[in-house]
């Protein structure tokens, strides 16, 4: 059907429409297929015009036979519904395509259909079947995000607010389960004519019910609904006055705590280890923690900080942050196997972070690392994850986390067989000689603390590398950083690494390491080492890939890396060595200086 019913297929069926609706208006149990009755509840909101259409939505909105039919889940009635909504979109389109002014028509059209599928509502006594009609048109209008649908939608929206009102107050079976699925589809606004105050603590326990017992279908079919509107609660909330602000943040960091405990008794029943037969209940309920935690991180860098909310002598968003962690944390074991792979996990994580670092400084990264670490078993996940918050927050690591921190970063360093935890070791290892190599000149211990953690990291860097637990390229990528952290100590400092990386097998990577770290060299010993880097480079085969490499590797060094104050130094030694690079004479340099 192309361009809506028309001719004899519009007459054929408007033809069956009265036995249809006896059959819907009839209490006897419905007789008709399943599928054929869906369908045909879509085809006809979506292709009816006045009167038969008002005829039809009263119908549909009292039916007890239809939506009290044990053989028919009310989510597939509700389906229907809500399908007819893009299903008229559609026609409307094929109709208006070819029209002046084809957008307006489209919206002026669909605005006119809504209001024709609302407006027999206003005859209809306020019931369930009622709500659960509102609800669903209300789903199928969201799912149109194309149609400016004006002044209607609003009414939609207030009818339902209402209807959810009445349901709430004579606490119907299905009041609840209305609010959930249409609260992520009205405006803020009208929300906050319902008592969300109330409403949102019953939301959240809920979903920890739901999850914390793991319920089967029901949890896969109804976490994720309850955990938008969950959501969409505390922003409710937070719009409002004070006191509805101080309810939102009391509501969301019992949320978090609660999730937390969650996370820690799921993670201690399948002793660390998902099998596949739990890993769906797991998934779904830590993906019900984080849509909640996604709309809470919102809030949070809306706050800005604001010190004059505190908990705990913290700005209340770095304490959100905190409780935001500890919850993730608690899912360290499923983060581990899945490499992190949920929607919205990076961005909490991250964004938290970002969060505690600019607004709980030292003392809320103390907080977080003292609850994160007390009294709880250190599996090689929660390691990982615990090491991995160290790196990103190395910079404000009081000497209490340091203490804390680096017997586990060192213990898991060596520990290569669990990938997660052995490369956030050595992630973390790097952050923090870089972090002091910065403060060498604050005080007499802190010099003495780099000198030790350079002397072991290397110890542990070149060991792992032998083995084969530090891949070449991730060698490549993390000497040279300890070099730099080292020449912001002491030439006596980088020679140490000088002669720790002389120590590892010879191979194409080093040489690259040799040629990477030359800027890093005392100035007074800056033209010994080139030349030395000189017979590295020419001891490998003329005109071969390996030496072209570390040419043009080298030439990158002095012109991209160098600092100004010995450019000089590296521009003359290139000049010197390029042609024997190039395996070339002297007279064919100019050609040696296109290629590289």
């Amino acid at each position: 059907m192309q361009a809506g019913p028309s001719g004899s297929s519009q007459s054929d069926s408007e033809a069956i429409l009265p036995s249809f609706l006896a059959i819907l208006r009839s209490s006897s149990p419905i007789s008709i297929p399943t599928q054929t009755l869906l369908g045909a509840i879509t085809h006809y909101l979506s292709t009816l015009q006045r009167p038969l259409l008002t005829e039809l939505v009263e119908t549909i909105s009292t039916s007890s036979s239809l939506w009290n039919s044990p053989g028919i889940p009310l989510e597939e009635i509700r389906n229907a519904i809500r399908v007819s909504v893009p299903t008229k979109i559609a026609l409307i389109e094929d109709e208006t395509k070819e029209v002046y002014f084809a957008q307006s028509r489209k919206r002026r059209r669909a605005r006119i259909w809504l209001k024709d599928v609302l407006n027999p509502i206003n005859d209809v006594e306020s019931c369930e079947t009622r709500l659960q009609y509102l609800v669903s048109l209300l789903e199928g209008v969201s799912d149109v995000s194309n149609v400016d649908w004006g002044a209607e939608r609003v009414r939609l929206e207030e009818e339902v607010v209402l209807g959810l009102a009445d349901a709430l107050d004579r606490e119907s079976s299905s009041g609840m389960m209305m609010l959930y699925v249409a609260m992520p589809n009205i405006d803020v606004s009208r929300l906050s004519a319902l008592d969300m105050a109330e409403l949102s603590p019953r939301i959240h326990s809920s979903l920890v019910e739901l999850v914390k017992f793991k319920s089967g279908q029901k949890l896969q079919k109804e976490a994720p609904i309850i955990s938008r509107a969950l959501a969409r609660s505390f922003d409710v909330l937070e719009h409002g006055g004070p006191t509805s602000q101080h309810n939102a943040w009391e509501t969301m960091r019992s949320f978090c705590m609660e999730i937390r405990g969650v996370g820690e008794a799921l993670e201690k029943e399948c002793n660390g280890h998902v099998e596949a037969t739990q890993w769906d209940g797991h998934k779904t309920a830590f993906f019900s923690f984080l849509l909640p935690a996604s709309a809470i991180l919102d809030l949070s860098l809306r706050d800005k900080g604001n010190s004059a909310w505190e908990i705990n002598g913290l700005p209340r968003s770095a304490d959100m942050a905190i409780q935001l962690l500890l919850a993730l944390a608690s899912f360290s074991y499923l983060t581990d196997v899945s490499s992190g792979g949920f929607e919205n996990y990076h961005r909490v994580l991250y964004g938290n972070l970002d969060i505690l670092a600019a607004h709980g400084g030292t003392t809320g990264v103390d907080e977080l690392f003292r609850e994160v670490t007390n009294g709880r078993t250190m599996t090689d996940a929660r390691a990982a994850f615990v090491l991995l918050l160290g790196d990103e927050l190395v910079h404000q690591l009081g000497s209490r986390c340091v203490d804390t921190l680096l017997p586990l970063a060192e213990k898991h360093a060596h520990r290569p067989e669990h990938r997660a935890s052995f490369e956030a070791a050595h992630a973390f290892l790097l952050s923090l000689l870089g972090s002091a190599s910065k403060t060498l000149d604050t005080t007499i211990p802190q010099a003495d603390f780099f000198d030790s953690l350079i002397s072991q990291h290397l110890h542990i860097l070149t060991k792992q590398a032998k083995r084969g637990g530090i891949t070449s390229d991730q060698i490549k990528q993390a000497f040279p950083l300890v070099v730099e952290a080292a020449s912001r100590r002491s030439p006596s400092s980088v020679q140490l690494c000088v002669d720790y990386l002389k120590n590892l097998p010879d191979s194409q990577e080093r040489k690259l390491i040799q040629v990477i770290i030359a800027p890093h060299m005392p100035a007074g010993e800056l033209s010994e080492y080139l030349d030395s880097l000189a017979r590295v480079i020419m001891s490998t085969p003329k005109d071969s890939e390996e030496r072209l490499e570390l040419a043009r590797r080298a030439f990158e060094m002095v012109i991209k890396d160098m600092g100004d104050d010995v450019k000089e130094i590296g521009v003359e030694w290139w000049m010197k060595w390029r042609s024997e690079f190039e395996g070339r004479s002297g007279s064919d340099q100019g050609f040696a200086r296109s290629r590289l």
